[in-house]
């Protein structure tokens, strides 16, 4: 059996998964761009401190620059040996300062212990480049003097330091003389980077503990309100649940109390399962007051079930008939088949005769050798002739007689082959509905009653409309016809009427649905208005020796398949006439009988 999830559990694990969703994707993304943005305002800020250490260099520079200037056009080289020294001294960033010529050599330097390397300038191809390029020769009175910067490492007695080198020419007048470069440790700056980094991780840590404790203060709200929320929701359901549950074990008085459940929805269905209930009393009630005259209607469906059978027993017993009697027939086809045959050799026989053909030129002979006798009187010589030539004639006229007699069994032979071909065509048990032509069949009804037709000089007249046809059991529909072509030839022999006249007609009746007419009318007896209203049902007869189920069983055949079936008669002794109606088989057969 499936296991189902309670809706309390459902709704829990819904909230806890929508909170622990949106909750920490919202602290992930509001962080991640916060630490995004101070990323940025750090990489700024290290950008404006070095910026800021470049622009305070250059500024103190230029100004040695222009002191060296003032020096060189003097010859004053102690007080740049002075002026180096100095800048050194009172700075703790600068690690050292050396002025140099355009040759690069140095002419001032701080102590050679800061230097380090850079007094072999010969190897440093950067002032080289400088002075030959970045800087102009000569300068204008309008420019500010240029600054460049070179960032290395130095090897000295401390070690390999980092290095910002600010290089600013020197000019004597307006003449470029020299350089003068300045390195400052960039140690100090770094550690101002450092302790910037560090400040911004501290505070993007308390900024994060912040964040994390607000989270869980509103994840912590979120749940309890998520609890509020979901324990009104499922209240409602536990009500209708119960409610559903005592229905279900039979207590249909039960009522959902609409006041216990807070939502619309709920409350309409709690509505709707009430008057479903009540329903349900009324149904309970109304099977209850049935089931008392349950055994009246059982009696009486017995009583119909007992009449059905004995009908059923009634056809089964006509089919079995049909059964035998297409046993008989195939006999009695078998039986005369050597008499037909043996008709038909004796009428050659006797057709093709010699004694019939030649005879009268056989007796020839004799009637001269008489003429010719002497011995015999004259008398007894005309009797041989008269004899002789009567004697052809005679045997002739027998021989036609026979021969006449002979065709006319093999005539009635015939008429009673075509019986039995009927009966065999129509004698099957259970057939299967086709589409047939209705004239057909009425010509197939009278051929097979042809005899008792012609025996009682039985005038019939046909008016057939042409292509009329109908989808039934072709045996039935011959079945039908021939009861009521019977029908209304002993209703006229009952009459004893001298003019016997009977007329069968076809027509296609036309409205909403196209039904197929046929009318068998007749000039016989009759039947009175209280008869008609019984006609068609099971057991009533007008005749003697009736059964009162053939005229009962076509009705119902003709109903089961769209039809109808009625008489009509205008009193006793006034004839009567029986019409049928069949739906017209088809869309397309009613197109084609319209166009015609």
């Amino acid at each position: 059996m499936r296991r189902h999830l309670s809706i309390r559990n459902y709704l829990t694990l819904m909230n806890l998964v929508l909170l622990c969703l949106l909750f920490p994707t919202i602290s992930y993304l509001f962080l991640e761009k916060t630490a995004s943005f101070r990323d940025v305002q750090l990489d700024n800020t290290i950008q404006q401190m070095e910026k800021s250490l470049e622009n305070r260099s250059a500024t103190m520079v230029r100004s040695m620059a222009l002191s060296a200037s003032q020096a060189i056009s003097g010859y004053d080289f102690s007080f740049l040996l002075d002026l180096v020294g100095e800048v050194v001294q009172n700075d703790p960033e600068i690690l050292y300062c050396i002025v140099m010529d355009q040759n690069q050599n140095a002419v001032a330097h701080s102590d050679q212990e800061k230097v380090g390397d850079h007094l072999n300038t010969q190897a440093d191809n950067t002032i080289g480049v400088m002075l030959e390029k970045d800087f102009p020769a000569t300068l204008r009175q309008s420019k500010t003097i240029p600054a460049r910067f070179h960032r290395h490492a130095i090897k000295n007695s401390h070690g390999t330091e980092q290095v910002m080198e600010t290089i600013v020419p020197i000019y004597n007048g307006a003449v470029l003389w020299g350089v003068i470069r300045c390195g400052y440790s960039l140690n100090p700056l770094r550690q101002k980077i450092n302790q910037t980094r560090a400040d911004w991780a501290r505070q993007m840590k308390e900024l994060m503990l912040y964040f994390l404790t607000t989270l869980g203060i509103f994840f912590s709200i979120g749940l309890a309100v998520a609890a509020f929320f979901t324990r009104s929701f499922v209240r409602s359901t536990l009500v209708l649940k119960d409610g559903v549950n005592k229905v279900a074990r039979g207590n249909l008085d039960h009522e959902i109390i609409e006041k216990e459940i807070p939502f619309t929805e709920f409350a309409s269905l709690a509505n709707s399962f009430n008057t479903m209930t009540e329903k349900l009393r009324w149904s309970r009630q109304q099977i209850a007051e049935y089931s008392q005259s349950l055994e009246e209607k059982v009696i009486e469906r017995t009583r119909e079930l007992q009449e059905a059978q004995e009908i059923m027993l009634k056809q089964a017993h006509e089919a079995g008939m049909a059964e035998l009697a297409v046993g008989v027939l195939h006999n009695i086809g078998n039986a005369i088949t050597p008499v037909k045959v043996g008709g038909a050799m004796l009428l050659k026989q006797l057709s093709e005769s010699p004694i019939r053909k030649n005879i009268a030129g056989a007796l020839e002979p004799l009637a001269q050798a008489v003429e010719q006798t002497q011995d015999l009187p004259l008398s007894e010589k005309e009797r041989i002739q008269k004899i002789i030539e009567l004697l052809p004639a005679s045997i002739k006229e027998e021989y036609d007689q026979t021969i006449a007699e002979i065709i006319k069994i093999r005539q009635m032979h015939d008429h009673i082959e075509n019986v039995i071909s009927l009966q065999m065509r129509y004698a099957h048990l259970v057939g299967d509905p086709e589409t047939v032509s209705i004239n057909l069949v009425v010509k197939d009804a009278l051929q097979m009653l042809d005899e008792s037709i012609r025996r009682r000089k039985l005038i019939v007249e046909t008016n057939l409309t042409s292509d009329l046809v109908v989808r039934v059991e072709e045996t039935k529909l011959l079945q039908i016809l021939v009861n009521l072509i019977k029908n209304g030839y002993e209703a006229i022999d009952i009459a004893k009427k001298q003019e016997k006249i009977m007329t069968i007609s076809t027509s296609l009746e036309e409205g909403e649905t196209y039904f197929v007419v046929v009318s068998v009318k007749d000039n016989g007896c009759g039947f009175t208005p209280e008869d008609q209203e019984n006609f068609f049902q099971f057991g009533f007869s007008t005749k003697k020796r009736g059964s009162g189920f053939g005229l009962h069983s076509c009705a119902n055949y003709l109903i089961a398949n769209g039809g109808s079936i009625e008489a009509k008669s205008a009193g006793p002794d006034q004839g009567a006439e029986f019409i049928i109606r069949l739906p017209l088989a088809g869309m397309e057969d009613q197109a084609g009988i319209l166009e015609n």
